[in-house]
């Protein structure tokens, strides 16, 4: 219900219509553009917890660790707010940690160790705000249309604006 609440107070309503999607991102989608939080335009961006900890398990190896590094500044700079209620963007949307939502029920083929799964459960949280799961994992976009929940792919050059939005001050 909270999640529900707190979706229909940050939208506009246009005759009825709820108007912001809802963005939930992988992790992977953090490495290849540390930048991808902040280009979903007026829209709410919701990040999993389990996210944040493959970012910081990540961190430490060798290869993308800037990217990863980028992101969790951004997470920080951020988290001025309370990123559990969600932050403005300049942008005009908004940004949110999401707990792991272990109350959730998957079927028993997916267990619950899996860090894929754990954002699927998240998923299946918001699904009242009908979200829209973002993902370069192939297998995870497979699970969610199993699952009902709508993936899809991201590409960095989908969007490369030339000035990135910022958390709102």
């Amino acid at each position: 219900f909270y999640m529900f609440l707190w979706y229909a107070v940050k939208n506009r309503l246009k005759g009825g219509i709820f108007m912001a999607k809802t963005y939930v991102l992988d992790t992977n989608v953090l490495i290849q553009a540390p930048y991808a939080m902040r280009v979903f335009e007026d829209n709410h961006v919701v990040i999993p917890l389990v996210v944040v900890e493959e970012l910081d398990g990540l961190k430490k190896a060798d290869g993308e660790r800037g990217s990863m590094r980028q992101a969790i500044r951004f997470l920080d700079a951020a988290s001025r707010g309370n990123l559990l209620d969600g932050v403005p963007l300049d942008n005009g949307g908004t940004l949110r940690i999401e707990i792991n939502c272990v109350h959730e029920a998957l079927p028993d083929s997916l267990p619950d160790d899996q860090a894929d799964n754990r954002i699927l459960k998240v998923c299946r949280h918001l699904q009242q705000c009908q979200p829209i799961l973002v993902t370069k994992d192939l297998v995870l976009r497979l699970k969610a249309q199993v699952l009902n929940i709508e993936a899809q792919d991201f590409s960095r050059e989908q969007v490369l604006p030339e000035k990135m939005p910022t958390p709102a001050a």
